[in-house]
């Protein structure tokens, strides 16, 4: 017995009343719903009925209703009806005007009520809207308040004349900030959501299979989660690419003035928000991809692995024309600028996606001309295998230096103008704009901001591509990890096969809007 009463369990060792702690009882309570047979839970709830009946009624009440459905037919049903009644007396008692918390015994009733109960209590299909909208009238304003288990922020009925509340969650390094929209938040924009009632939930969830609906793309051949985010495969002619899932997110497009060795067509900075996720090829196009799709290799350094490089703006356009036509739904591209630019710097601001500098450790570039005042390093003078150098923090290879990457846009000698959503910028100019510098250049030319034309027709052996896959929302086409950008969303429920691993991911929902975020190392709100 004295074990019993100095059982760590216990809230209170009482000798009138010993009561368990209340998130011991929440778990035994659901571990007695999910592992007890039916018919003993019928015992168990006729049993407790029978050991209450010498106390007041109100906590029989209680207990039935936190009691699941199929539990309480064990027991008369007038005792259901008693029990809705009580309630639905209670909450218009403490629901009348002039009520205020810290009034009386009731009000102490209610908040231990609220403490105990399951989520049956708050989701009875009579009077559980009741019972919650009291709870959150008494409590909602204290800072610790949580919502009872099973209910969500859009259960709460907003106070009349309500205005609806805009907050915005971006990532900040490791950190995921939720503010509000006005405070105008730094870091990388993920998502929006609103509320009228001030409630926003947050749950972590674990999730292994992303294709909206379940329904993966007919040119899919396998996909997953790593460390670095979700990808996907597609094979062609046995030859396999890896495209990377790139979140919709906010940056700063360009160079700060205080940049080292910044050119002025670098500037003026504007920020660009990509409010649709896209796909992008994990490394440049691959001269085995090449040829595969258009027969012959152009490439001065021949292998493989190695990337195709000698082409121009026309020779990509017919690689995408005829790998499109092969894989109906893919719908390949070049990225934007901007497209590119976010996706190379990975959510970093500074001048490499690796830092303040580099070495040719970490990128393929004439290593006798370093940034800044770094050390003098190897000079290859031909490119590498593609992914044999480090990835950014997003997981794509040789975004910087290897060989120059032909973008969509037409060449603008500033971003006045500039579209601020990401998408291609077009105009009178019939040069394309390149970006990530090459081999043969040195580390200024090869910084995220860094920016160059060419001509639709110029061929060199630095110039090489890689595409972009944006979203298609087409039946039987779900092609988009759920990390959705906006809005309440459909389910994420679906095949994983092949290699995949775990996303941990946080569902915050308010009333009026839900988002799915990846999960950072930190979370801060």
């Amino acid at each position: 017995e004295a074990e019993v009463w100095q059982h760590p369990w216990l809230a209170s060792a009482s000798p009138a009343g010993a009561t368990l702690r209340p998130e011991r009882q929440k778990a035994l309570r659901q571990e007695f719903r999910d592992t007890v047979a039916l018919p003993l839970r019928q015992e168990v709830a006729r049993t407790l009925r029978s050991w209450r009946h010498r106390l007041p009624e109100e906590i029989w009440f209680r207990e039935l209703l936190s009691l699941d459905p199929e539990a309480q037919a064990g027991v008369a049903s007038d005792d259901l009806v008693d029990a809705r009644q009580y309630e639905r007396a209670f909450c218009a008692d403490l629901a009348g005007p002039g009520v205020s918390p810290g009034r009386g015994n009731d009000l102490l009733w209610q908040e231990c009520s609220a403490t105990v109960a399951t989520r049956f209590f708050w989701q009875d299909a009579e009077v559980g809207s009741l019972l919650v909208q009291l709870n959150h009238r008494l409590n909602g304003a204290r800072p610790d308040y949580i919502l009872p288990p099973g209910v969500t922020p859009d259960q709460i009925k907003p106070e009349s004349g309500a205005i609806t509340r805009v907050f915005t969650i971006s990532q900040v390094g490791e950190d995921l900030v939720l503010d509000t929209a006005s405070s105008n938040p730094s870091g990388s924009f993920l998502a929006r959501l609103e509320s009228r009632n001030g409630l926003v939930s947050v749950e972590e969830v674990a999730e292994r299979a992303f294709w909206k609906g379940g329904v993966p793309p007919p040119w899919a051949e396998s996909w997953g989660w790593d460390t670095y985010g979700a990808w996907v495969v597609f094979t062609h002619e046995a030859i396999q690419q890896r495209l990377r899932w790139i979140p919709p997110g906010r940056f700063l497009m360009g160079s700060p003035k205080e940049e080292h060795d910044r050119f002025p067509d670098e500037g003026t900075q504007r920020e660009v928000t990509i409010r649709q996720g896209f796909w992008l090829f994990d490394t440049v196009c691959t001269q085995a991809l090449w040829q595969a799709v258009i027969g012959d290799n152009p490439s001065e350094f021949k292998s493989p692995d190695r990337p195709v490089e000698n082409v121009d703006f026309e020779d990509v356009q017919t690689f995408i024309e005829k790998i499109n036509q092969a894989h109906p739904g893919l719908e390949l591209r070049l990225p934007s600028e901007a497209q590119w630019e976010y996706a190379c710097r990975a959510g970093t601001t500074t001048p490499f996606s690796f830092g303040k500098n580099i070495t040719p450790e970490q990128v393929n570039y004439d290593g006798n001309f370093p940034y800044r005042d770094g050390p003098k390093g190897e000079y290859r003078k031909q490119t590498v295998p593609v992914a044999s150098l480090p990835p950014n923090p997003w997981g794509l290879y040789e975004m910087h230096g290897n060989v120059w990457e032909w973008c969509a846009d037409a060449w603008h000698d500033t971003y006045a103008g500039t579209p601020t959503d990401g998408s291609v910028w077009d105009g009178p100019s019939a040069d394309r704009v390149v970006r990530g510098g090459s081999w043969i250049n040195n580390a200024r030319i090869v910084r995220a901001a860094f920016r160059i034309r060419f001509g639709p027709a110029y061929r060199r052996v630095f110039l090489g591509f890689r595409c972009v896959r944006v979203h298609v929302s087409q039946a039987g086409q779900g092609a988009e990890p759920m990390i959705p950008a906006f809005g309440p969303q459909g389910s994420h429920c679906g095949p994983t096969p092949g290699e995949s691993g775990t996303a941990k991911l946080l569902n915050l929902q308010g009333d009026g809007k839900q988002a799915m975020v990846p999960l950072p190392k930190k979370t801060a709100f």
